[in-house]
């Protein structure tokens, strides 16, 4: 086997989803239930943005991405204390909504079938949510989260993509070197960083680009332009049956 791990992003990789559409939609779910708390649910969303992008730009290794959201979020007009406990009940209820945003890839779980047991595997989503939020939909893609050795989330990680602390953080957590590491994603802007750590990157080329409408490093789209810098600067890319092929010869090595 060439690799002692393999680091799977979720979103657009594992699992089929209209970015677009699902923050559309996630961000309205949140603006309906902030509602009910506040005047200005509006603000309130615009705060969830902020706080994201400061765990973004986060770079103190002795704070959680989830501590540096709610150090960010709190304030008099949202304080931690009323709407923490918000934000657990929405993750258990209406984030439940979103379930019929996500498609099954059945090629991509047999290739996670192929890999486990056989090298570490990582889930290496954006560590911006929640982690019941990443289990929801990683088991509604039909995946078995026993099937990974690590998954990273707000909770555990204390950088986030595309900073390339995250893949380093994944890999010292999995007790493996970057170089024997290979990294699976469908997003250059987010994914490809790990090649600065010498990482194998494979670039998943399968899904047409959207138009940005969220300013923000973390909360983004995938465009035109940026699938193009991917195969310029990506090890590998290619589609699903590109990905198993290319797979299968590691584990033969």
């Amino acid at each position: 086997m060439v690799w002692d791990a393999v680091l799977f992003d979720m979103d657009g990789t594992l699992i089929e989803i209209d970015m677009k559409k699902f923050l559309h939609d996630y961000f309205s779910l949140w603006q309906h239930t902030a509602a009910k708390y506040t005047d200005e649910p509006s603000e309130y969303v615009k705060r969830i943005i902020a706080a994201t992008d400061e765990m973004v730009e986060n770079t103190n290794s002795d704070l959680t991405n989830e501590e540096v959201f709610w150090q960010f979020f709190d304030s008099e007009q949202f304080p931690k204390e009323k709407y923490m406990p918000i934000s657990d009940s929405f993750y258990d209820h209406e984030f439940l909504q979103l379930k019929g945003l996500i498609k099954q890839r059945p090629q991509m779980q047999k290739i996670v079938k192929l890999l486990s047991k056989k090298t570490k595997l990582a889930l290496a989503t954006n560590s911006v949510f929640p982690q019941k939020a990443i289990l929801c939909r990683l088991k509604w893609g039909g995946f078995d989260p026993e099937d990974f050795d690590f998954i990273a989330s707000y909770e555990e990680m204390h950088y986030c993509k595309p900073r390339p602390e995250y893949f380093l953080e994944i890999a010292n957590i999995l007790g493996v070197s970057p170089e024997k590491c290979l990294v699976v994603g469908d997003d250059p802007q987010l994914d490809l960083v790990a090649r600065k750590l010498n990482m194998t990157t494979f670039f998943l080329d399968i899904a047409k680009g959207q138009d940005a409408e969220w300013a923000g490093e973390a909360i983004h789209v995938v465009t035109e332009e940026d699938r193009q810098k991917g195969r310029e600067i990506a090890d590998h890319h290619g589609d699903m049956d590109d990905l198993e092929k290319f797979i299968l010869e590691g584990l033969k090595r």
